[in-house]
């Protein structure tokens, strides 16, 4: 889904499914790093909460700027996530914050950053290569 529109030219399903296994593999191989990693994390409950907490803000702000917000375009939005998303990384990082208070700090960083950056931007769409094409 992702890989076939990018190479622009069609080839055999079987490169597909070869390429598919080598992503597999990766991953598998990436977690299981993190797997050993975390091993000194702390209880798994609250470390899996905390991991994901770098993006349930970000991405509650993205459902309501979408339901609620008179944001023109895309481009604003996806600035916003990346902010919300990094806000929570500092503030994990350098903050005393609990981390039960990220997904409100995400999520409030975000749908500022995304206003503030629709609101000084001249256009705010992101055009697709069809669109730039015409």
């Amino acid at each position: 889904d992702v890989v076939r529109p990018l190479m622009g030219k069609k080839r055999a399903q079987n490169n597909y499914l070869g390429l598919s296994r080598a992503f597999t593999v990766f991953w598998g191989a990436a977690l299981a790093g993190v797997a050993l990693l975390a091993g000194g994390w702390g209880p798994v409950l609250e470390t899996g909460l905390k991991v994901a907490s770098y993006t349930y803000g970000p991405l509650l702000a993205l459902f309501l700027l979408g339901l609620f917000s008179p944001i023109r375009g895309q481009r604003a939005v996806l600035i916003g996530a990346a902010c919300g998303t990094a806000g929570v990384a500092l503030v994990l990082a350098f903050g005393s914050l609990a981390w039960t208070w990220n997904v409100l700090t995400g999520c409030s960083i975000t749908v500022v950053a995304a206003l503030l950056f629709d609101k000084l931007s001249p256009g705010g769409e992101l055009k697709t290569n069809a669109q730039r094409k015409q």
